[in-house]
């Protein structure tokens, strides 16, 4: 039995005690032998990995190399389909300098490796050593950290270390698996029929999941369907043409039959009638940096996408970063460059490239509100917390709230993927002993707000956000956001243009962008000037037609996880743009 003196008390700034007592030695006990456990299962793995390539140079030696795999599944008394996947396995990770190694000392865990094989199975040998020495980088300084990084998330971080090593080859091999796309069936028992769609592209699949969301309200209270039932019905309704948003069967546009309303062409990767938002790097957009922009709940964008989600009318909001690219302010203009108008888009590029900081600058740190740098190139003011005594309101306004899930759009929590838009808006302190800010509020979805609420601490710093478990162990949950690049290029000239502004300096700056947000006839988008409007502000507190709302900006609580196509299930989607 412990030490009783041992025991202390769960407790959360501000909050007092919210849970039972903590027996820091025993779970301290429990927290060693789990992970001692699961080091031993990595390594263990590794050792099987380098048996089996053993195993298979003695059978080459022999003549007898085709038999591994056969050999392999009998020993294991599994499938030989199982059996030549683990093989492949030992076969790319034995290439790669250290990978093995990495598994045996737990830097790399077994999931993982098997998310390393997959993303860099396609590349080249030279590209696979190139890619994997980035990521080992990064592997050691997590584990430096106490960053947590399950495979959905390292999948997203390869995908991004695969493009920039290779862009043209990842455009080459996304475009070969789109022309691979297929849709089948299935007949069931029931009589039922499950229909499947494979190689749909990022933005074309969140207009799809927005189109059926948007169909799929209750008529009425009487309406007794399953949200699962609406959505089906939504889908059957959209397929066989019971849909309100018409093709103009008068409209020609080259290379198709028809076009829509609104100017898109069929079969075109940049959907309408959805909220496709990206947070877009500006030097990318300007071609002056190989920047990735990043489409929210998808993740990177290879960059001919880029090129047409830019040109398909898209809605552009200034972000303002920090030199880690952490956004810390938003610009109050929009800019609506017309589709295809690359005069108009490079206008707006270089206006919102030569806009001001904000004044209202939200810090990320409690000790931090001096603000911008005044005119004139003199210091900002002086660090100063909060007056005490002066929490604010409790109510997120929406502009704050538009940053919160700006800057940070999945929840803060090591590693959880859930999306910001439908995670709770926490204080890091309970209010009123802590201001509702920027400083002191973060995206938590709600399993972890409330395991937060047990007893968990966080803290901002430089690196992210610090999370302190009752018995005192520590985890970083990084940045969600990478730091800008220097210019690696001239800012490129477009015919028939003069640029004022050729010596702009583009850091550090973002774009939101919402690409093909709404229909060129929709009244919600009238403003007072055809070029730069004033967005508008509504209200999360608002419960007045909440739906439209959230359907307007992007939001809806059903959506696919683009990080795993087979999975279906109610995550948050997103209402704002990121990288």
């Amino acid at each position: 039995m412990s030490d009783p003196a041992a025991t202390v008390l769960g407790m959360v700034a501000g909050q007092g005690v919210l849970s039972g007592s903590y027996d820091v030695p025993a779970i301290t006990l429990v927290e060693d032998r789990l992970e001692t456990l699961e080091r031993a299962r990595h390594a263990a793995h590794a050792g099987l990995l380098r048996a089996a390539l053993d195993l298979q140079a003695l059978l080459v030696q022999a003549g007898e190399g085709l038999s591994t795999g056969a050999h392999l599944a009998l020993l294991w008394s599994c499938s030989q389909t199982r059996a030549e996947r683990l093989l492949q396995d030992a076969e790319v990770l034995a290439a790669l300098p250290g990978a093995l190694s990495a598994l045996e000392d737990g830097l790399l865990t077994l999931e993982q490796s098997r998310t390393v094989v997959e993303q860099l199975l396609p590349l080249g040998i030279e590209l696979r050593v190139q890619v994997w020495e980035a990521l080992l980088a990064r592997l050691r300084a997590d584990a430096e950290q106490g960053v947590c990084c399950p495979p959905a998330r390292l999948t997203e971080r390869l995908r991004r270390l695969v493009i920039a090593a290779d862009p043209a080859g990842a455009v080459e091999r996304r475009r070969q698996a789109e022309d691979n796309g297929d849709v089948d069936y299935r007949r069931r028992d029931d009589g039922l029929v499950d229909i499947n769609a494979f190689g749909i592209t990022g933005p074309n699949a969140r207009a799809c999941l927005d189109a059926i969301a948007s169909r799929s309200r209750p008529i009425g209270p009487d309406d007794e369907r399953t949200a699962g039932k609406r959505r089906l019905d939504a889908f059957v309704d959209l397929l066989t043409g019971r849909d309100t948003l018409r093709l103009d069967e008068h409209a020609q546009s080259p290379g198709c039959a028809r076009a829509a309303r609104c100017g898109c062409r069929l079969g075109q990767r940049v959907p309408c009638g959805a909220q496709v938002q990206v947070l877009v790097p500006l030097g990318g957009a300007l071609g002056t940096t190989d920047e990735l922009a990043e489409q929210v709940g998808h993740g990177p964008l290879e960059p001919d996408l880029l090129t047409e989600l830019l040109a398909g009318a898209p809605v552009l909001h200034p972000v303002f970063v920090d030199s880690n690219g952490t956004p810390v302010a938003l610009g109050d203009q929009t800019w609506r460059p017309g589709r295809g108008d690359a005069h108009a888009l490079r206008q707006a590029l270089l206006q919102i490239a030569a806009l001001p900081p904000p004044a209202d600058l939200h810090s990320r740190h409690p000790d931090d509100h001096g603000g911008p740098a005044r005119p004139g190139g003199a210091p900002p003011e002086a660090a100063r917390p909060h007056p005490p005594g002066q929490p604010g309101p409790y109510r997120l306004p929406a502009a704050l709230r538009r940053l919160l899930l700006t800057r940070a759009p999945c929840c803060e929590w090591p590693a959880c993927g859930a999306r910001a838009s439908h995670c709770d808006q926490d204080h890091d302190d309970a209010w009123p002993y802590g201001p509702t800010c920027a400083c002191n509020l973060g995206s938590l979805c709600r399993r972890h707000h409330r395991t937060k609420q047990l007893g968990w601490t966080k803290q901002r710093c430089p690196d992210g956000v610090r999370w302190s478990s009752p018995t005192g162990r520590t985890w970083l949950s990084p940045w969600q956001h990478t730091a800008p690049a220097d210019p690696v290029r001239p800012l490129p000239t477009l015919t028939g243009l003069e640029l004022d502004h050729a010596e702009l300096d583009l850091g550090p700056l973002a774009l939101e962008a919402e690409i093909c947000a709404q229909h060129p006839d929709d009244p919600t988008l009238a403003g007072a000037d055809d070029t730069t409007t004033q967005p508008e502000d509504l209200d999360p507190t608002d419960d007045t037609d909440l739906l439209e709302q959230r359907l307007r900006t992007g939001s809806t609580r059903w959506t696919l996880d683009l990080d795993d196509i087979d999975a279906w299930q109610d995550v948050p989607a997103p209402e704002h743009c990121c990288v």
